[in-house]
């Protein structure tokens, strides 16, 4: 995904003050300066960065590190010859957006990427504690943690697939056969990172896929991108 100018700007302060930073730094900084831009897509813009050896990260390299006390991972770019373990601000959350302090289009248009983000209301969330707030009786009460495609480096993608049917989102049966999975065999809800909160009882099919209903995402029926990364979770990401 090429850069944006929010991105870029951001990304090019960082570099002259010779800043460690992750998507979460620039996104974060990107919605302080009133506007939105989703880590998903700011970590993207940030690979697509390095990859074409863009100026601004002239003199840069990246590496994985451990974050959120060890739970996830994060892409780390830092200038060449620091070290990765000065980088302190490894339990941040993503900031809520910011309105523009002007009227007129730029807040209409913030609103308006505010409705597009928003979660259904019957599967709202608290955005500080990411814990549903009510869901239907079939589901279980609390969602499992979505593991952000941004956070994940190439080298930790095991296998990827698109998953186009709009009727329900059937992870494929080579990634539950990497998970170690049986048909009849109940599923490991804590494996795969959803946004909402899935039915309980989900069991491994004869042909060895694992079938999710399409609220699981907030995505709607647009197609899905399934990964399976080298911890052996079940990530998603908009193809």
């Amino acid at each position: 995904m090429p850069a944006s100018n929010e991105v870029k700007v951001v990304v090019e302060e960082f570099s002259r003050g010779q800043k460690q930073f992750t998507s979460i730094d620039v996104a974060n900084q990107v919605k302080r300066s009133g506007k939105w831009r989703r880590n998903r897509d700011v970590a993207s813009e940030l690979r697509d960065m390095y990859a074409t050896d863009d100026a601004a990260l002239a003199g840069y390299s990246r590496c994985s590190i451990a974050v959120k006390g060890g739970s996830k991972t994060a892409t780390l770019y830092f200038p060449s010859g620091t070290d990765p373990e000065d980088y302190k601000d490894r339990d941040q959350r993503a900031d809520s957006p910011t309105p523009p302090a002007s009227r007129g289009a730029s807040t209409q248009a913030f609103q308006t990427a505010q409705r597009t983000v928003a979660a259904p209301a019957a599967r709202s969330r608290s955005a500080a504690s990411g814990i549903l707030k009510r869901a239907p009786r079939n589901m279980v009460t609390q969602q499992t943690d979505v593991a952000d495609i941004g956070d994940v480096l190439d080298t930790d993608i095991v296998m990827t697939k698109v998953i186009k049917t709009k009727e329900r989102i059937k992870i494929p049966g080579p990634m539950i056969r990497k998970l170690g999975w049986a048909p009849g065999q109940p599923v490991d809800l804590s494996k795969i990172k959803t946004h909402n909160a899935v039915p309980v009882g989900i069991i491994v099919a004869k042909d060895y896929r694992v079938s999710l209903p399409r609220n699981a995402l907030n995505w709607g029926t647009q197609p899905v991108k399934v990964i399976l990364t080298s911890k052996n979770d079940i990530i998603f990401d908009q193809a």
